[in-house]
C-alpha cells in the first residue's frame, strides 16, 4: 500500500488487467483507505481509480480486527478536537479541514471483503463529486456500505452492488465508533 501526503491533486490510477491482492489470501484489511489528521488537513482533488481488480479482503488479529472493508474514507481520523465543524474555502484551496472532491471509483470488481466500505467527510465540509460506476462484490459483504457528509447534488452510484445510499449527516456505523463520537 501506497502511503501519500496531501496535497494530492490529478491522481489517475487505471489497473487495467493486474489486481491489487490475491483471491485465496488475505493479503490486506483495506484496500482503499483515505485518511486525514485533523491538525494536518490537506487537499485531495481529481483522483480516478479505474479498471481494478480486488482480492479478497478481510481483517487480521494483529493489526486491523476490524478492517475487511474495500473502501475507507476517515476525513475524521484521529480525533483531536470533539464535536468540530470545519471551515474551507475551496477556491482559496484552504482551511481547517481536508479538500475532498472529484473521487471516482469505476469499473472494480472485489473478490470479498467483509463490508463493503464507511465513508465520512466533515459536517460543514462534505465530500463534495463522490462517484462510483460498476463496482461490485463477487461475494456479497455481510456488511454494506455506511456513507455519511456526503454533497448529494454531486454525488453519484451507477451500478453499485450492494447497493450505496449516502447522507449529508453523519451516517449510521456499523463500526463500534461512531462517527459523531468523534
Amino acid at each position: 500500500m501506497a502511503r501519500w501526503e496531501a496535497p494530492i491533486t490529478q491522481l489517475f490510477i487505471n489497473n487495467g488487467t493486474r489486481r491489487l491482492g490475491e483471491d485465496l489470501l488475505l493479503n490486506s484489511q483495506w484496500a482503499f483507505k483515505y485518511k486525514s489528521h485533523q491538525d494536518h488537513a490537506g487537499t485531495l482533488r481529481n483522483h480516478t481509480y479505474r479498471r481494478i481488480r480486488v482480492g479478497k479482503i478481510a481483517p487480521n488479529s494483529y493489526q486491523q480486527p476490524h478492517g475487511g472493508y474495500f473502501l475507507s474514507i476517515e476525513l475524521r481520523y484521529h480525533p483531536l478536537i470533539p464535536n468540530r465543524t470545519c471551515h474551507v474555502n475551496r477556491e482559496a484551496n484552504e482551511g481547517d479541514c481536508p479538500i475532498f472532491e472529484n473521487v471516482s471509483f469505476e469499473d472494480i470488481r472485489v473478490t470479498g471483503a467483509k463490508r463493503a466500505g464507511d465513508i465520512a467527510g466533515f459536517k460543514g465540509d462534505l465530500l463534495e463529486g463522490l462517484s462510483f460506476k460498476n463496482v461490485s462484490f463477487e461475494t456479497p459483504p455481510a456488511g454494506g456500505w455506511n456513507c455519511g457528509f456526503v454533497d448529494l447534488h454531486t454525488f453519484s452510484a451507477v451500478n453499485v452492488t450492494p447497493p450505496m445510499t449516502c447522507s449529508t449527516t453523519a451516517a449510521a456505523s456499523s463500526r463500534s465508533v461512531r462517527y459523531d463520537d468523534y
